[in-house]
């Protein structure tokens, strides 16, 4: 069976992948391949995975009577240079006093979230995780106004764990990568092929 492999023409995130070949073969190995993770499915995987609410949103924090709450929406995602995951988003908040049934002293807030997060491919599986290393709040854009210290807690209380959340599975990948290596460790001539030729043929 062929497969082919394209390379991405956009930036992505390079994971180390320890691919096993099945032991049909006659080179029973553990193959390490770095795989790009295309940034669009990161952000395909945040707006299903998260952001599922009315018009794309994601309610990360509510009190009972809808006094504080905390509401994310339209996030982008982006690499940087040293290899982590930057996601930024708007951030509409509301800070009260919940009073009986009643709200008071009700301050609405607009800015923008910008966390930072490494990925991972979990041990043994091919679930790629994130998880938020870092985090700011940023000014909104249409004012001067700093968002209030005191909601960097809500970001590590509810933003972090709500983005880290989100999982990505490699696996169909990985089956096509596999099945790719075992034909061609199969293939008549083999004791003809290094091995480091044989994966450099892999290309992504």
């Amino acid at each position: 069976m062929n497969h082919t492999f394209e390379r991405f023409e956009f930036p992505a995130l390079m994971l180390l992948l320890c691919i096993a070949m099945t032991p049909q073969s006659l080179l029973a190995a553990t193959v390490e391949i770095p795989v790009p993770l295309d940034y669009r499915i990161v952000q395909q995987e945040l707006e299903q995975q998260v952001f599922t609410g009315p018009d794309g949103t994601a309610e990360v924090f509510s009190d009972h009577l809808r006094c504080n709450t905390l509401v994310l929406s339209e996030p982008v995602v982006a690499g940087t240079d040293d290899g982590r995951v930057r996601i930024q988003t708007t951030m509409r908040a509301q800070t009260g006093t919940p009073l009986g049934d009643r709200c008071r002293f009700a301050k609405s807030w607009l800015g923008l979230v910008e966390t930072l997060q490494i990925a991972q491919v979990e041990p043994g599986s091919s679930t790629v995780s994130f998880r938020v290393v870092e985090s700011s709040l940023l000014r909104s854009d249409d004012g001067d106004e700093v968002l209030p210290r005191f909601m960097q807690g809500w970001i590590t209380d509810h933003v972090h764990p709500r983005l880290g959340a989100v999982r990505i599975d490699l696996q169909p990948s990985i089956e096509g990568i596999r099945e790719w290596l075992d034909s061609a460790v199969a293939a008549p001539g083999l004791e003809t092929i290094e091995m480091g030729d044989l994966i450099s043929a892999v290309v992504f």
